[in-house]
């Protein structure tokens, strides 16, 4: 009895995530992202905030939801967990959308990268990559930057999140 809990929760801990009638829940995580984003690009990008009227800021919440819904919410009968084999397969969809539907100005590879990290580290994972300065070496900037490029896609992201991952917690 006790190894059939543990395989559940081993499983739960892969499964994908699903939104499915929390809206509350998925405004509240659009909100986050919009705020990673302001805290990425704050002085090192194009900050539209001081100018930008707030119809702006409405349109891109509404495009980052649009991400959003398009990972963790069912279409059609649908379900998350039934599209993705697991949750890194889903994070990385989630990453390819984000980081090649540029939402933002500025920043959408790197608020893809801290997001698709941030979401799996609530599922308890930890990304354990070459995370050095120069883009060479840096095996974080190479994934998103394949995927934006055409040189990778979200299989090869899923594949990659799987084999860094560590359960943490």
């Amino acid at each position: 009895m006790n190894g059939e809990r543990n395989m559940r929760d081993a499983e739960s801990d892969v499964a994908p995530i699903e939104l499915d009638g929390d809206v509350m829940e998925m405004d509240a995580i659009a909100e986050s992202i919009f705020e990673v984003y302001l805290d990425t690009i704050r002085g090192t990008g194009l900050d539209i905030t001081r100018t930008a009227p707030a119809s702006v800021d409405e349109r891109i919440l509404g495009r980052v939801q649009s991400v959003l819904g398009a990972t963790f919410l069912s279409f059609f009968g649908v379900t998350p967990r039934q599209r993705y084999t697991d949750v890194f397969a889903q994070i990385a969809d989630f990453a390819t959308r984000f980081a090649k539907d540029h939402i933002f100005p500025d920043g959408n590879k790197r608020t893809a990268v801290k997001m698709a990290l941030a979401i799996l580290a609530m599922r308890g994972w930890d990304v354990r990559a070459t995370d050095a300065g120069d883009a060479e070496g840096n095996e974080l900037y190479q994934w998103v930057q394949d995927i934006v490029t055409g040189h990778g896609g979200a299989d090869e992201l899923a594949g990659f999140l799987r084999g860094h991952a560590v359960r943490v917690g």
